[in-house]
């Protein structure tokens, strides 16, 4: 990589972090902290105001990409990241789990990643491209690793509300790194033709590869809607949660060096199945069947 690639790629990729670790301090806690607010009894209530986020990033993220196609990336992503900012400072002064929704919408509304990886790719050679995106992908690991032992204790000291102000400086600080770190824009490409644009919206092969990543998060938004409250229930208190959480990641990255060995020999399709089969795997056993351990494995939260 040449210095300007460097710079661009490290600054990018802390806006990532940035922005992600915001997101990640709030989804181990949110349930437990939420039903402490009025509204909080409904649980399907609670249950919206988690997952709005990713409805309104899954609406603005096309606008916003072709938004910065027009009037210029590094404009739109600070612009993006205000509107994660004031959708942070509307949580942090909730009263209600209908404010938090308020929030959560207004978070994910600021939906800047196709921005980001957007001028990662105007700012970067296709030689050192994937570089740039390892380092992308590295930042995001670590600040979900990360996330997950700070945020039991520091919700514990500064509640949800304290949190999502956490995240409204964490994104103001990525405002920061876009206008004084990013490097400047190359010259605008002319906009993306309709009917090219149309091409890649409605493309089989991508859109099994969105159901695909829609059953994901699906599936990981649900553990965090259960797994937290089944682990109060074994007595284990929220600030030490983290006790469980960060063997579960580390186990994790060990596991997907192993997935991504496969996939650089050319074992991509098999990479994909074995991620599917490991998810069918992880399925709760009846009720009432407890293994006795602690801290309950996968198997016996029922």
């Amino acid at each position: 990589m040449t210095p300007m690639e460097r710079r661009a790629s490290f600054s990018l990729a802390a806006i990532f972090a940035l922005r992600m670790l915001g997101l990640f301090l709030v989804l181990p806690v949110f349930v437990l902290e939420a039903r402490q607010y009025p509204g909080g009894d409904n649980t399907a209530l609670v249950g919206l105001a988690m997952g709005v986020y990713g409805l309104t990033q899954a609406l603005m993220q096309v606008p916003l990409g072709m938004a910065s196609d027009r009037w210029g990336r590094k404009r739109i992503i600070v612009l993006g990241l205000g509107v994660f900012a004031l959708g942070s400072g509307v949580a942090a002064l909730a009263t209600s789990v209908e404010g938090l929704l308020v929030g959560r919408a207004l978070q994910g509304a600021g939906a800047v990643s196709a921005a980001v990886t957007a001028l990662l790719a105007d700012q970067t050679r296709d030689s050192v491209r994937t570089k740039g995106m390892a380092l992308i992908g590295a930042s995001i690991g670590l600040m979900f690793a990360l996330s997950l032992v700070l945020a039991p204790p520091l919700t514990a000291a500064v509640g949800l509300g304290g949190v999502f102000a956490l995240t409204l400086i964490l994104a103001v600080a990525g405002m920061a790194v876009v206008t004084w770190w990013t490097p400047p824009e190359p010259p605008k490409a002319p906009n993306t033709p309709r009917g090219k644009l149309m091409d890649v919206l409605f493309h089989p092969a991508l859109w099994r590869l969105n159901l695909g990543v829609f059953v994901l998060h699906a599936t990981q938004l649900g553990m965090w809607m259960a797994v937290p409250a089944l682990l109060t229930q074994t007595g284990l208190a929220p600030a030490s949660h983290w006790q469980v959480y960060l063997p579960a990641v580390l186990g994790s990255f060990v596991l997907m060096g192993g997935l991504f060995a496969m996939e650089r020999r050319g074992y991509l399709r098999a990479v994909l199945r074995a991620a599917v089969l490991l998810l069918l795997l992880v399925w709760p056993r009846p009720a009432g069947r407890h293994c006795g351990h602690w801290p309950r494995c996968c198997f016996c939260f029922s």
